[in-house]
């Protein structure tokens, strides 16, 4: 079924938007779908009526909408959404108010538990392109990393876990292990010029985790911003750059210039006869979360293929800090449809157990500053509004802008319940078990 109010989207790119679904007992559904979204609304202070001015305020310009809740739920609701089928003025608000309500599009016709979600792919390849990065990036350069502001106060304890390795307690190999674990508190008197500094301090401390030092080999893996090739040379490293797109390894050869050689790996994460070599330091700034179980089984795999006998790895990825509720996981659904197909932030202890569990790796340090997250999201979209003529201009059309309008607000969103945490973790080989005669 299409609309006259879609003509204007190209069905090739989004033909779910354009594709208003057919549902069962239609007209009851669609009653159904309108009733729920006026109930959360109700439940949760949400102005519905155009013709009040309230600060938190959505208002419904297509019933197509409903349609698309019946038939796909969150998923559809926010389709609605990527059509211009409703807007509001402040989207994060609205989905946090939402979410407080729980709302689920489609839960009052469920007479049984939701299927379980099947299981996610591994990372095909591809990058976030450039042109839309750059628009919400405070510098020169694009760089879309969570930034880690000045004013957060850090403080450091020495923990003692258990080991989770093979054998741990056996033959030598420690039953407890120490991690170092930073918790950086969140940040005050914040602007969005403060931005820029904040990325380019995350990137600093990655360094430093990695000890990345005059002449030290690094590797960037994926490598998705300049800035750390152009920081780490400013050590005196020798860096390398390893990106999982071909456009955006061209953008980044063209950035870096002669401060770091840069390839394009089309498997995402290499293999022994793709990619060979030893380094002092590999450094990963983002993407981790992204790559799905089997991404992340491959990717501690090459850090202990790669990581040479004295070397440290620094990564920085999103985390979970509690098992996500229903309606999280439903708001999460668009961005797995439309951005991140194998999107699977996990928690630490989750990292832990494919690092420490199953390689000649283990983390040794952990640096957390998901209090940051929120704020670094929020002026991510306030840069990314500002530039919403020269986006238009760019040729980036209004589907992609609204998609990327609602992934800003859910993740902040998500950050501000904390649901998700940023951490940096300090990875290095494991020590020989000492064997007594």
């Amino acid at each position: 079924m299409t609309f006259s109010h879609l003509s204007g989207i190209d069905a090739a790119v989004w033909p779910d938007v354009v594709e208003v679904p057919q549902v069962p007992f239609s007209r009851q559904a669609v009653r159904q779908a309108e009733g729920e979204l006026a109930r959360a609304c109700r439940e949760a202070g949400i102005n519905v009526d155009p013709e009040v001015d309230a600060p938190l305020s959505l208002v419904v310009h297509h019933d197509a909408v409903f349609a698309r809740m019946a038939a796909r739920g969150w998923l559809g609701f926010v389709e609605g959404f990527l059509a211009g089928e409703w807007d509001c003025p402040d989207v994060e608000s609205v989905l946090a108010a939402l979410m407080d309500v729980d709302f689920s599009p489609g839960g009052s016709r469920l007479r049984k538990p939701p299927a379980p979600r099947s299981p996610l792919p591994r990372h095909a390849g591809g990058d976030l392109p450039w042109d839309v990065v750059s628009l919400y990036s405070p510098m020169s350069v694009p760089a879309e990393l969570s930034g880690m502001y000045a004013s957060g106060v850090a403080t450091t304890v020495r923990e003692e876990i258990d080991n989770v390795a093979p054998n741990a307690g056996k033959n030598g190999v420690p039953s407890k292990v120490f991690v170092d674990v930073t918790t950086v508190q969140a940040p005050v008197g914040v602007e969005r010029a403060d931005l820029a500094a904040a990325q380019a301090r995350s990137v600093e401390s990655l360094l430093d985790l990695a000890w990345v030092t005059r002449g030290s080999d690094v590797l960037d893996i994926p490598s998705t911003t300049p800035m750390v090739a152009l920081l780490a040379s400013e050590r005196g490293a020798i860096v390398d750059c390893l990106c999982m797109d071909e456009q955006v390894a061209h953008d980044m050869a063209d950035a870096v210039g002669e401060r770091a050689t840069v390839e394009w790996c089309a498997d995402v994460i290499p293999s022994r006869n793709q990619w060979r070599g030893r380094y002092e330091a590999i450094v990963s700034a983002a993407r981790l979360e992204v790559l799905g179980p089997a991404g992340r089984k491959e990717f501690a795999a090459m850090l202990d293929r790669l990581l040479g006998p004295a070397g440290r790895a620094a990564v920085q990825t999103l985390c979970t800090k509690r098992a996500l509720a229903r309606c999280e996981l439903a708001a999460l659904e668009p961005l797995l449809r439309y951005v991140w197909p194998a999107f699977d932030p996990v928690s630490v202890d989750s990292l832990r157990r494919t690092f420490d569990g199953s390689t000649g790796v283990r983390i040794v340090a952990e640096k957390h500053f998901g209090s940051h997250l929120e704020l670094t999201t929020r002026l991510q979209a306030q840069l990314f509004a500002a530039h919403e003529r020269k986006a238009a201009a760019a040729g980036i059309d209004v589907v992609t802008r609204r998609l990327w309008r609602y992934c800003f607000a859910l993740i902040a969103v998500l950050a501000q319940r904390e649901a998700f945490d940023v951490v940096q973790l300090g990875i290095a080989r494991k020590p020989r078990a000492v064997t007594r005669r």
